[in-house]
């Protein structure tokens, strides 16, 4: 999926509540996978990130408790572009609102 619908979809996922998105890259589109950081097993979260650091090392995690719920689709769509450049090789980002290394 491209950038632009990506951030629809994070933007209503964030309005349910959903907390925590994983996104990556296969290839030129963008992907997201879900999980709830206190709900889902930390096994069943690190086989995920396990998961989709083979497909794209330069995964990032957004966290929806930092207030992305309120912003815009351009907002979400920078936020991604600018964690998606910076927080590289296997550091991700708002995890406990940390820029956490796995």
């Amino acid at each position: 999926m491209n950038l632009i619908k990506l951030s629809k979809v994070l933007q209503c996922v964030f309005e349910e509540g959903i907390a925590d998105v994983i996104i990556y890259k296969k290839g030129r589109s963008w992907m997201y996978e879900l999980y709830w950081e206190g709900v889902d097993e930390y096994d069943d979260i690190k086989k995920t990130l396990e998961k989709v650091k083979k497909i794209d090392k330069n995964y990032i995690v957004l966290n929806g408790y930092d207030n992305l719920a309120m912003y815009t689709l351009d907002y979400i769509r920078e936020k991604i572009k600018f964690e998606y450049q910076y927080c590289k090789d296997g550091y991700v980002a708002y995890i406990d609102n940390k820029v956490v290394k796995l």
